[in-house]
């Protein structure tokens, strides 16, 4: 993130996956989604990193959007998923 003419780092490597990112998301409450090659989904809120893994058809997430509703939707290998919250 850029802050004040400064890259800003928003997660450590012990709290992150080391696999490549393939997508990123903002979602309305200024979270980042983070999906990965094969380490699944991560969301990034106030410096805290949470993994999102559960109801994931595969780890390799390769897209992602915002619904209209708030919700993220999360491309994989192995289909589409909908996270609401």
């Amino acid at each position: 993130v850029l802050r004040d003419g400064m890259v800003q780092r928003l997660a450590e490597p012990q709290d992150f996956s080391r696999s490549p990112v393939l997508s990123l998301l903002q979602d309305r409450l200024g979270a980042l989604w983070v999906g990965t090659r094969d380490a699944g989904l991560f969301r990034v809120l106030d410096g805290k990193v949470e993994p999102v893994r559960e109801g994931l058809p595969d780890l390799k997430v390769n897209a992602l959007a915002l619904g209209s509703q708030g919700e993220v939707w999360v491309g994989t290998d192995a289909g589409l998923a909908r996270w609401d919250g």
